[in-house]
């Protein structure tokens, strides 16, 4: 029977090469299954990183990481399998798309699951259509724009079918109805009972969104729990500049107010 928390980090820490500071400071985490998370935080926070250690493109320098409850093996082997359950969706879709057109690409992972060419086909076609690529497999990924290359991205690894789906800054590169279109997704494969992490510095994206939200400060987590219980944590989210809007300052200043504007509520005739 499987674990109710899909990943857990005890202690965990790590610095990159070359660097003082750590990306992961003694980080202790418990992530459900099955559950809309947020990792939610500024940038610098250590939300990428931790998604780096979820599949093992990371490894700690002290502590550990444990997937269902399993201490993560590190060998060729168990990487393959763990990827394969595991797939993220990196920030700069360049770092993803490496095939010469966006048909090879999708079908990438599925031929190396070992999985025969109808299968991987399927699969491809099944992720194109998620993702509105139908009409571009053929394209030259280089020649995809910023969205299309975000969408290319998220299909490759859909097409893999993972357990648990990792999506760093998930509105980059992303206008209003794509965003809607993705989500839609997001949200049928939370129906079917798979976990999609999602790390942000949106606070609306948390807030509307998640079931369970992570809050990360210096390489830390300083809170996590229920949405409405880290909502209600004003001081929290002070912590991190997230108890408003950012916008809101500037909404009752003189300096940003709209010139010659009628205040009335009336427009013009």
């Amino acid at each position: 029977m499987k674990s109710e928390t899909v990943l857990r980090f005890e202690h965990v820490r790590f610095t990159y090469p070359g660097h003082q500071t750590p990306a992961l400071d003694e980080l202790t985490l418990a992530l459900p299954r099955g559950q809309r998370v947020v990792i939610l935080g500024h940038n610098g926070a250590g939300k990428s990183s931790l998604f780096l250690h979820c599949n093992g493109i990371l490894r700690p320098d002290a502590g550990r990481v444990l997937f269902h409850e399993e201490p993560i093996d590190y060998s060729r082997r168990g990487l393959l399998d763990l990827r394969r359950r595991i797939g993220v969706v990196f920030q700069d879709a360049d770092d993803q798309l490496f095939s010469a057109s966006v048909l090879q690409d999708l079908s990438f992972g599925p031929l190396n699951l070992g999985l025969s060419d109808a299968e991987a086909r399927r699969r491809v076609y099944v992720a194109a259509e998620q993702c509105d690529l139908r009409h571009l497999l053929d394209r030259p990924t280089h020649a995809l724009s910023g969205g299309e290359k975000a969408r290319a991205a998220l299909a490759g690894v859909l097409a893999m079918d993972p357990e648990v789906l990792l999506v760093d800054e998930p509105t980059a590169s992303l206008d209003p109805l794509m965003r809607r279109q993705v989500f839609t997704i997001f949200q049928d494969l939370s129906e079917q009972g798979k976990t999609i992490i999602l790390a942000t510095h949106e606070l609306e994206l948390a807030r509307h969104w998640a079931d369970f939200i992570v809050v990360m400060h210096g390489g830390r987590v300083i809170g996590a729990g229920a949405r409405t219980q880290i909502m209600a944590d004003q001081q929290l989210l002070a912590r991190i500049g997230m108890d408003r809007p950012w916008y809101e300052p500037f909404m009752a200043s003189e300096e940003y107010a709209p010139a010659n504007v009628p205040c009335t509520g009336q427009g013009d005739s």
